[in-house]
């Protein structure tokens, strides 16, 4: 995240925070004129047809209603604020750290990409296919997922033998037991936090040109603590 990014996001909270000021103090103005009105209106009605008092305490209640809305608006605003910092000063921790996050995408690297599979079932015909960052398949294969977790390494080699070039793939397993049954098998990918993306509306751990959402985060080893 730039310098200009931190800018921009800093400027749109205090706005947020600055109508939301605003609507407080227009809303205080207008309840002091309607309180002015209805003092006057009572003061001048005719005492042989004196207004109707439930239409006073009526739009009294509705005026009420709309000053709490707006105030809990406001809460609402400061909690997101505060979330949204502890996310920030939570994924800062992650950098340099080594993840497992639950994903398809991982990076080839030097003719080798693997991932983390986890089925509640043997699925010996299950079927394998590897896809670029464009969504091509590049590789498909038959392959024996075991019950509980195990790991599948791809060569980098296509399906007609050529070598694919070093970047992004993602994974699509499709789990099936010997009596044809379709079971499910979840992935997973390991990688070292390289950065951290903040221009969306959660952090992105960034590890290498893979990107994976905070909450995706399954183990986290620190460097620190394994030297």
């Amino acid at each position: 995240m730039t310098t200009l990014d931190q800018l921009a996001a800093a400027s749109q909270a205090q706005a947020a925070l600055a109508n939301s000021e605003r609507d407080e103090q227009a809303l205080a103005q207008d309840f002091d004129t309607f309180l002015q009105l209805l003092t006057t209106q009572l003061q001048n009605q005719n005492p042989l047809e004196p207004l109707d008092a439930n239409k006073f305490t009526e739009q009294l209640v509705q005026f009420s209603g709309v000053e709490q809305q707006i105030r809990t608006n406001s809460y609402l605003e400061s909690l997101i604020t505060t979330t949204q910092a502890q996310s920030v000063n939570a994924a800062v921790n992650y950098m340099g750290s080594t993840v497992r996050v639950a994903g398809v995408a991982t990076t080839l690297s030097d003719g080798e990409a693997s991932w983390d599979l986890a089925s509640s079932a043997d699925a010996p015909e299950s079927t394998i296919s590897i896809f670029d960052e464009n969504g091509n398949e590049v590789y498909k294969t038959t392959h024996s997922v075991e019950r509980g977790e195990s790991t599948f390494t791809w060569d980098g080699k296509t399906t007609i033998g050529d070598d694919a070039p070093d970047g992004v793939y993602s994974i699509r397993v499709e789990g099936l037991t010997e009596d044809g049954e379709q079971v499910p098998v979840y992935t997973a990918v390991t990688g070292r936090v390289s950065g951290i993306d903040f221009t969306g509306t959660q952090p992105i751990l960034m590890l290498g040109d893979v990107r994976a959402n905070l909450d995706s985060v399954m183990e986290i080893w620190r460097p620190e603590l394994n030297m």
